[in-house]
């Protein structure tokens, strides 16, 4: 029967059923628990004023019991779809029916797949104002010491913000809040911004990310994975060792390095140490000659820390991870 489904996954008239069967669920998750509440205490009412009601404990036993179920009903859906499905078309059309109407058109990635591209009216790079109303977007470049890179090197300096504002922080992300695990997407807004000349927010990108891949709600995948969204803002991912001769090789190419550290080796703009224990996310963007310049959206909110070359050899340290590279594409 998967099968059977999975082969016409891209037939509009599935999306339509799925996203009918999706929203019903909904309908049922709020409106039938209400009910069956209603239910309960009417019957505990009657139980009250007359106690020798010898149907009324079941009756209560089985309100409990069906209330349960159907509240979690479209979470059984969902894990029995992954148990079965798996990594199926099925089990992608199912996540992807409830924003169809956020989809539009058909293109290719990096990898020439097909994918869907996704209507982000008024998020297209180049056309985004900045917060002073001012349009962004250029595609400015600047070189330092010898090194042309393949963006605006004043603008990337001002760009980004913390992952703990009112409008980020409580976002549902890779099961928890971007309060907790939101180190990543905040490189991931700051790479946008840099290589596009923007000023998007983080909660801005998070609207874009989710709405193609509504999975990152409550999976830890983490953004820079989505390819068609990379491609969308004009980069592509690779990654390398976490090493120093692996940043240099990136910087000296105009790349940036985002690197997740279990460190207390922090700095700020002026060089000097800053405790912030705990694994979080940094993302080096240039190479000045003396300092490495590195971001940072958690909550030392660090948009221009610099490190001698010593002090970021110490700051990635032995780690297990891997360098993210992002690599902005060719015009």
């Amino acid at each position: 029967m998967f099968l059977e489904i999975s082969s016409s996954c891209n037939n509009s008239m599935l999306f339509t059923f799925l996203g009918f069967v999706k929203a019903l669920l909904n309908i049922i998750h709020i409106i039938v628990p209400l009910l069956l509440i209603l239910s309960l205490t009417i019957t505990l009412t009657k139980l009250v004023q007359d106690p020798d009601e010898k149907k009324a404990p079941k009756k209560i036993v089985n309100s409990v019991i069906a209330t349960v179920i159907i509240f979690f009903l479209p979470t059984i859906i969902n894990v029995v779809i992954d148990l079965v499905a798996g990594e199926s078309n099925f089990s992608n059309c199912w996540e992807k029916a409830s924003i169809r109407s956020n989809l539009s058109h058909q293109y290719q990635d990096i990898n020439g797949n097909n994918k869907q591209k996704i209507n982000i009216s008024g998020y297209e790079p180049g056309n985004k104002q900045n917060n002073n109303g001012n349009s962004s977007g250029s595609n400015a470049t600047s070189t330092v010491n010898g090194v042309k890179l393949p963006f605006d090197l004043e603008h990337a300096i001002k760009v980004g913000e913390s992952i703990h504002t009112s409008r980020n922080g409580n976002l549902k992300w890779q099961g928890k809040t971007i309060h907790t695990v939101g180190g990543t997407i905040g490189a991931y807004e700051e790479v946008i911004n840099i290589f596009n000349g923007t000023d998007y927010h983080i909660y801005e990108i998070y609207d874009i990310l989710v709405k193609a891949h509504p999975n990152l709600v409550y999976k830890h995948i983490e953004p820079y994975k989505c390819e068609d969204i990379n491609s969308k803002f004009g980069f592509t991912v690779t990654r390398a060792s976490a090493n120093i001769n692996e940043v240099d090789k990136a910087l000296s190419q105009g790349k940036l390095a985002q690197l997740m550290v279990g460190t207390n080796k922090w700095r700020n703009s002026k060089g000097n140490w800053v405790s912030w224990p705990g694994s979080h996310t940094g993302l080096i963007f240039y190479f000045d000659g003396k300092y490495y310049h590195m971001k940072a959206a958690g909550k030392i909110n660090q948009k221009n820390a610099i490190y001698t070359r010593q002090q970021l050899i110490e700051w990635i340290g032995h780690t297990s991870k891997r360098l993210v590279i992002y690599t902005k594409n060719k015009q």
